[in-house]
């Protein structure tokens, strides 16, 4: 069995040779350009560079050498907007230029990134339109958005838009990515994240967003089905592009936190759900794409919903926040979501295990989820900088060492 033949089959809920594994296959399964530095290193790989393919996140592209190495079965497809969008967006494929992690190793980056030196040692990064959207404080590892701009107001149906159509460029870019990636590997090509989430909007803000979902239902209801409206062309020219060789879509919607979920599952179901349906239905009605959900936290609550909405895939499962216990998430939902992630918590336990402590860890996690298949081992989202590269290595010996099937 192939990597791409092993990825499929887990997605269809049957069991390959051994479990499927990923690192940089999405944004969310990735691992950080420092910690990816310091693993090339330990593993005596010297050909190629650094390349960072998500300035926001600073995640680097994974080379052959290294899934090799790893024994990993998916590539990613990288976002032709090098950001979390809108502003943030810097096209990656117009090369690459030299940068050095303030207190980190040197990276390439997006040629168009632009950043500028704080007097506080902080680097800033600047949109598009030439102002400041992110902020890396001295001594951090990636950018985090800096706070909406006072005076926002939830705006009004007709005057919410979002562009609706993959440029001519970007078109260009995700069919020749896709296509190379395809023919030139044996791995599943995941695909990018073309679609919006519909809670992470935040038309108005954050703060503004909340509070209409509660005092305003109507006006977020319909700011929403304008969303799906823009969502449907964009993805219809996303499958054009790539769909022939990717497999999935990629939907990133952060619905909890830490603790708990943003919104009761009531609200959700009753103003989200119906227009996420809406709209996955469309894809599996249109495409052959899978969906991949992105939602990070304590979100138990509102996996039946997400299934019922028509999610295939979920990550990154954060078995470290409340109510994600793994054994009652396979239990609960496995047959019908394929979880994607799990693996080992990177919050707490993978920067500070012993390897020998990480490989037992990873054995018990494959034991809980890969039974029926379903299951793609991923360490709970992006591996941070900090992480020894020992500590790596001994996850994905460990993926390797207890994924065969039948796993015990």
């Amino acid at each position: 069995m192939n990597s791409r033949e092993r990825v499929r089959a887990a997605l269809e809920f049957r069991e390959p040779d051994r479990v499927p594994v990923d690192l940089g296959g999405s944004n969310s399964s990735g691992i950080a350009a420092a910690a990816y530095a310091a693993l090339k290193g330990h593993l005596g790989i010297t050909d190629g560079q650094v390349v960072v393919h998500d300035v926001a996140q600073m995640l680097a592209t994974v080379e052959d050498p290294v899934r090799e190495r790893l024994g990993i079965d998916v590539v990613g497809l990288p976002n032709h907007g090098a950001g979390w969008g809108g502003d943030w967006n810097v096209d990656n494929d117009k090369g690459y230029r030299p940068w050095t992690i303030p207190g980190g190793p040197a990276v390439q980056v997006p040629r168009a990134m632009r950043t500028e030196s704080a007097p506080d040692g902080s680097t800033v990064l600047i949109g598009s339109h030439g102002r400041p959207v992110a902020r890396m404080p001295a001594g951090g590892h990636y950018f985090d958005p800096l706070p909406d701009p006072p005076g926002q107001v939830v705006p009004e149906p007709e005057d919410f838009t979002l562009p609706a159509m993959l440029s001519d460029e970007a078109y260009e870019y995700y069919h020749a990515a896709a296509k190379e990636l395809y023919l030139n590997t044996d791995c599943a090509v995941l695909g990018a994240a073309v679609g919006y989430g519909l809670f992470n909007l935040s038309a108005g803000g954050l703060e503004n967003w909340l509070c209409a979902i509660l005092d305003n239902p109507a006006r977020v209801g319909a700011i929403l089905d304008r969303a799906v409206e823009c969502n449907i062309p964009l993805i219809e020219r996303y499958n054009q592009a790539a769909g022939p060789y990717v497999e999935a879509v990629v939907f990133s919607d952060d619905l909890g936190t830490q603790n708990a979920e943003w919104l009761s599952p009531e609200v959700f179901e009753e103003l989200f759900a119906p227009r996420y349906k809406r709209l996955f239905d469309w894809i599996h009605r249109h495409t052959d794409l899978k969906v991949f959900f992105h939602c990070c936290g304590s979100i138990s609550s509102l996996i039946e919903i997400l299934i019922g909405c028509g999610v295939d895939i979920l990550n990154p499962v954060q078995t470290s926040a409340a109510g994600m216990d793994p054994r009652r998430l396979k239990e609960r939902f496995g047959g019908r979501v394929v979880f994607w992630g799990g693996g080992v918590d990177t919050q707490h336990f993978l920067p500070y295990a012993s390897p020998a402590e990480i490989e037992t860890h990873v054995a018990e996690r494959i034991s809980i989820f890969a039974p029926g298949g379903g299951f793609v081992f991923n360490p709970v989202h992006n591996i941070q900088a900090g992480v020894s590269p020992e500590c790596i290595t001994a996850c994905f010996d460990a993926a390797r060492r207890y994924g065969s099937y039948p796993v015990a």
